[in-house]
């Protein structure tokens, strides 16, 4: 290899080319024998240092010298090829073990196994006898997590070493695979399978199943269609998990005390290395010379970590560590109980303070802020409760959608000193957003407004409505109760009103409807019904609006409610004042073109067939009117 790298610096210099990157000490001419030997040295500094990545080409430089001096030796069999050879393979050998321990430490377990296999066999092919390389054979089968032909061969091989210290040693390792495997198998692997074996017997049938549909012989078309899935499309469509806002904060607490268990303070420190892997701040997509490195670096010591405790919940189940703590199954059962009533309590405590700020915000009268409170708390903390803890969640839901409900119903009254005859007071009477005249100039000026801001204002506001309805659409996908899909279908319909997607707004709408009617909830019933009332308000469609405002005053009247069918009959007055309005110049512009129709023609008849001009006077006068 050597002298490989020195043929091609030769040919680089003598082409003009740039030399190869080589260490210092490997330009020198150094022995063979003395470049493996430095190798294996660098290997072991790297291997101390913990770069195993280094360590593994150092320790695949130094075999590959070793195997090379060796076909050379045999190639000259001069006189002294007998030592040398006896040499080289002990060196081959030590080598192959070092390697062996620093694959292990980089959770390579069947590749460090082999290595070390392979060193004990060439070990005995010379005749030389080393304990700590049988050992090192035996601790790479437990590694690899087979315990009972780790306990057989530390039985096979302690047999053929003499010495109360060197039994000692085997003795102590068979004790301690002993100790492990009556964890793992032992009484407390009972209680777990009682307790889940419904669990352990589906996950039993699925891989079952999967061992029958999926093999070698079938092709991929075959395969796929045992699936039942298309063989077709080049990109196949990945199935998202969905989960229950309960079943993932479940998930998040077996996995931190899985975590804990076995990495005590460094469950955080895992927890962190699993979220940078999809770090958009941390792996840079606008740096793609150190991204890739960072994202293989990322992802191949979290990997190094999950088999590491993969082995170490081997030897050591969960379910063991578990039963370990509860000694006393009564005493356990009383802590239980007391930890459960200590955070009923304190939820119950919870619960009544978000009452109290629920109706200090619908005092207030800021409905956006109420809304975001509501969407806050009941998302990080009341989904998250049983029924164990919160017995009475419907009823708690119960009220505090309706205290939203009652402060949407709050906002519809008459604006003061509104002149509601006159058409461009529409969007208050209505209470619609007022769009902004923006000028499409951009100014230069110091202290005028600046359009790509807006701009990006805007864009800002439309992604948060967008995370925002995406979050309700999940919680609508796991939601148990009619009144809280209600709530969260008039949510998702007024994200879409704000976004000016009016006919989606209209289907959530009557969605939310039928909702509010399956529980009987007049207040959403209403606010629904109200949302599309506005839409048919931004559009001018009045005979629409007609019918829900009719449907909205039933409604009004039903929670007797005075203000309210007060500000519903302004609103219907003047819907049919701009309604009676069109049809007056509907039927102006009918007649008139009749009257052209009729002048075209020219008929040379009695001019009966023309309308009157005095009814076209007067149609003219009651339009304008």
């Amino acid at each position: 290899m050597e002298i490989e790298s020195k043929d091609a610096s030769r040919r680089a210099t003598a082409v003009g080319l740039l030399q190869p990157d080589l260490k210092p000490w490997q330009r020198l001419d150094w022995p063979s024998a003395m470049q493996t030997r430095i190798f294996k040295n660098w290997g072991q500094y790297y291997a101390q240092r913990l770069l195993t990545g280094q360590a593994l080409k150092q320790y695949d430089e130094a075999l590959a010298l070793c195997e090379l001096q060796q076909e050379e030796n045999i190639a000259m069999g001069n006189l002294h090829s007998t030592a040398l050879a006896v040499r080289l393979g002990r060196q081959h050998y030590t080598t192959l073990s070092l390697r062996s321990k620093c694959k292990r430490t980089a959770a390579y377990m069947e590749d460090g196994w082999l290595d070390a296999a392979q060193a004990c066999a060439e070990m005995r092919e010379l005749g030389d006898t080393n304990v700590n390389l049988v050992l090192d054979k035996c601790d790479a089968i437990y590694d690899c997590g087979r315990s009972e032909e780790y306990m057989r061969c530390l039985a096979v091989e302690g047999n053929k070493f003499q010495g109360r210290k060197i039994q000692n040693r085997f003795r102590l390792r068979s004790l301690c695979a002993h100790a492990a495997l009556s964890e793992s198998v032992g009484e407390s692997l009972n209680t777990f399978l009682l307790r889940n074996w419904p669990v352990v017997a589906q996950v039993a049938q699925q891989r079952l199943r999967d061992a029958e549909t999926t093999t070698e012989s079938q092709t991929m078309w075959e395969q796929l269609k045992n699936k039942t899935l298309c063989d077709v499309e080049s990109v196949q469509e990945k199935e998202s998990l969905s989960l229950s806002p309960l079943e993932q904060a479940r998930r998040r607490n077996t996995e931190y005390i899985y975590n804990y268990t076995y990495m005590r303070n460094s469950a955080a420190d895992i927890t962190l290395l699993r979220q940078l892997r999809s770090d958009k701040n941390f792996l840079n997509p606008l740096q793609p010379a150190q991204t890739p490195q960072m994202y293989q670096y990322t992802t191949e010591q979290y990997t190094n970590i999950r088999k590491f405790m993969k082995i170490m919940h081997a030897r050591r189940p969960l379910y063991y560590c578990m039963q370990e703590k509860c000694l006393s199954k009564r005493l356990c059962e009383q802590n239980r109980e007391h930890r459960l009533h200590h955070i009923a309590y304190q939820t119950r405590r919870d619960c009544h303070r978000i009452l109290r700020e629920t109706h200090r915000l619908r005092a207030e009268g800021n409905v956006d802020r109420l809304t975001n409170y509501i969407d806050r708390v009941m998302t990080e903390s009341i989904e998250l409760k049983t029924l164990r803890i919160l017995p009475w969640k419907f009823e708690f839901l119960n009220e505090v959608y309706n205290i939203l409900g009652m402060a949407h119903i709050d906002k519809c009254a008459v604006p003061g000193n509104l002149d509601y005859t006159n058409n461009a007071n529409n969007d208050k009477l209505y209470l619609l957003r007022s769009e902004r005249q923006k000028s499409l100039t951009v100014s230069a000026g110091f202290g005028m407004p600046n359009v790509y801001e807006e701009m990006q204002t805007t864009e800002n506001q439309q992604n948060i409505l967008a995370r925002k309805a995406e979050r309700l659409n999940d919680r609508l996908r796991h939601s148990h109760y009619a009144i809280e899909r209600a709530y969260l279908l008039f949510e998702i319909a007024r994200c879409h009103f704000k976004e000016s997607r009016f006919h989606k707004c209209v289907v959530m709408a009557s969605k939310s409807v039928q909702e509010a009617r399956s529980c009987h909830s007049l207040v959403w019933r209403f606010n629904s019904t109200f949302l599309i009332c506005q839409v048919h308000a931004t559009f001018n469609r009045f005979e629409r609006l007609k019918e829900q405002l009719a449907q909205a005053i039933r409604l009004a009247t039903m929670l007797r409610n005075k203000k309210l069918i007060a500000y519903l009959m302004l609103c219907n007055t003047a819907n049919n004042n701009e309604l009676m309005s069109h049809q007056r110049h509907q039927m102006l512009f009918s007649m008139r073109a009749l009257q052209r129709r009729r002048t075209r023609r020219q008929s040379s008849e009695s001019p009966g067939n023309e309308l009157p001009q005095e009814l076209i006077d007067s149609a003219a006068m009651n339009a304008n009117w």
